[in-house]
Formats: C-alpha cells, structure tokens, sequence
C-alpha cells in the first residue's frame, strides 16, 4: 500500500516538474522577445565589433555581396546558356536568400558557446542569444539587399513587398524555432557545426540557386519538394522578382516552421537547464 502512495506522489512530482519545465521554456521565450532592445543592441554591436577600424566598415558586406552576385551572373548565364538579365535577377535574389539561411544556420550552432560568458554570470533569458544572431544576420541582409537593389531598377522590376514581407515574418518565425534546436545541438556536441557546414555545401548544390527547378526532370521533382531550403529560398526570391511564391513553397515553410515551432518547444523544456552546464 505504501509502495502504491510512493508511487503516486513521484508520478505527480515529475508530472510538476514537467509542467514547470514547459512554463519556464515559454517563459524564456516571452521575456526574451520583450526585451527587444537587449538582443538588438547586442546584435548591432556584433556588426561594429567585426568591423571596427576598417575603412568601408559593414558596407564590405555590400561590396562583397555585389561581386559575387555579378561575377556569378555572368559565369553561369554562359555555362547555363540563359538570358543574362532575368539570370542575373534569379541568382542575386536566391543568392540573397541562401546567404541569410546559411549564415544563420552556421553562426547558431555556436550561438550559446559565444555567449558563455554571459550565461555563466548574469541571469538572461537564452532566447536573447538566439534573437541576437537573428537580428545580426537580417542586418547583414540588408546591407546585401543594397547590392541587388541597382539590378531592380536597371531591369525595372518592382519587388512584391505584401508577399516579401510574409516570408521575412515566416523565415524570422522558423529561425527562431529551429535556431534554438541548431544552438542546443552546437552547445551538447561541438563537432555539430562541422557536420552542419558539409550539410550546407551539399544543400547549396541541391538547391535552385544557381539553376532553375524546370531544368529537373519530372520524376525527380518530389526531390525538389522534399528539399526544405527551396520553401525558404523560394518565398524570398519571388516576391524580390515581382510575382507571388508558389503555393507548394508556401506550404512547405509554414509546415516546417509549425514543426519547428513544437519540436522546439518539447526540446528546450526538457533540456533548458542543462545549457550552462554544455558551455
């Protein structure tokens, strides 16, 4: 009888603690989203720091940008034997895409290991150093976005800003989600980033970048579809060309941001105390 009410009360407890986990796990991500001004000063003074006593500063990331992006126009609209100026549109804007994505990709599975100092003394929702790196990466996306933006008026295109909107809000949303899963990965296992490095060499070549998705055969589109960098790179790239994404890119992205969205939550409850202890 003893053993069956010691029972009971242990299932309670852990019952409790799961709770409390999954309260403090929400928690951590309400009061880090509150204090925006933290991560966004932290964020902006990365960006001063890389930079600092270089003549140019950030805006090497433009040049940097820009060569790459025309240099990579004119190569493969030779190779590809396509219309130079929709290629040159259709590369700078996926270019743009996937720097995003992969930068920010790599740059998490370091994101709590680089901010250890500041976990091991001073009490701050880890969230922040999550939207730190994001807040970082869209600011380097708009200084690339200034490489680009002399091919939009050259070719007059005019961006679909509703549609180019949604997809910084899902790609910012998804980012945050699988972010945390990447930092969490990167502060349990330190050989993560260079798993997650061959990953994304592998990705860029895998994805519509560089080609376009009609030069696939039709039996080979559900590799395509399965593909979760085309989504992302897809609902920024169409609206920077003027037209609506696809409704398959579409779905794709919010699906795996939902996915995201859970798979992170479960995690981060479970694991959240064990963070300071990783780095």
């Amino acid at each position: 009888m003893m053993e069956a009410v010691d029972l009971i009360k242990e299932t309670n407890f852990s019952e409790e603690k799961r709770s409390l986990c999954f309260k403090n796990a929400i928690y951590d991500f309400a009061y880090g989203i509150k204090s925006w001004h933290i991560w966004l000063l932290m964020g902006w003074f990365d960006l001063k720091l890389r930079y600092r006593r270089s003549f140019f500063g950030p805006f090497w990331i433009t040049i940097s940008m820009a060569v790459m992006i025309y240099s990579m126009g004119f190569v493969y609209s030779s190779i590809f034997k396509v219309e130079v100026g929709g290629y040159f549109l259709y590369i700078s804007s996926g270019m743009l895409a996937w720097v995003l994505l992969s930068t920010a990709l790599i740059e998490m599975m370091n994101c709590f290991i680089d901010a250890s100092s500041f976990i091991l003394q001073i009490k701050l929702p880890f969230s922040i150093y999550v939207l730190r790196i994001i807040v970082r990466n869209f600011i380097v996306m708009a200084h690339n976005f200034l490489a680009v933006i002399p091919l939009l008026i050259y070719f007059r295109v005019i961006p679909h800003f509703p549609y180019l909107l949604l997809g910084f809000i899902i790609i910012g949303i998804a980012m945050v989600a699988i972010g945390t899963l990447f930092a969490l990965l990167g502060a349990r296992f330190r050989d993560a980033q260079q798993v997650m490095t061959s990953i994304l060499q592998v990705g860029f070549l895998l994805t519509p970048i560089m080609w376009k998705p009609e030069m696939v055969p039709g039996r080979l589109m559900f590799a395509l579809w399965l593909n979760p960098f085309y989504h992302f790179v897809e609902i920024l790239r169409s609206p920077l060309l003027g037209i609506p994404p696809s409704l398959m890119a579409l779905k794709g992205s919010l699906l795996i941001m939902l996915g995201g969205i859970v798979l992170m939550i479960v995690i981060f409850a479970k694991v959240r105390h064990r963070i300071a202890f990783w780095v």
